[in-house]
């Protein structure tokens, strides 16, 4: 009586996921953007983030304006 026997190779499957972090609104622009990497201010108790450092002058000079 002949065995056959299978060879079994265990495939490993790498799964990259993307980086994740959170994102803000941009008071002034309205855009997306990183909190980790962002420009931000404080201002009222609360922090505020800002696509570039622009936006963030126009948002020091009035912050009432956009908060």
């Amino acid at each position: 009586m002949n065995a056959i026997f299978y060879k079994c190779k265990v495939l490993t499957l790498s799964i990259t996921f993307p980086f994740i972090y959170t994102t803000a609104r941009d008071p002034v622009c309205k855009m997306e953007v990183n909190e980790k990497s962002a420009p931000s201010s404080y201002h009222g108790g609360k922090t505020y983030y800002f696509c570039c450092p622009s936006c963030k002058g126009a948002f020091e000079k009035n912050p009432a304006k956009y908060a």
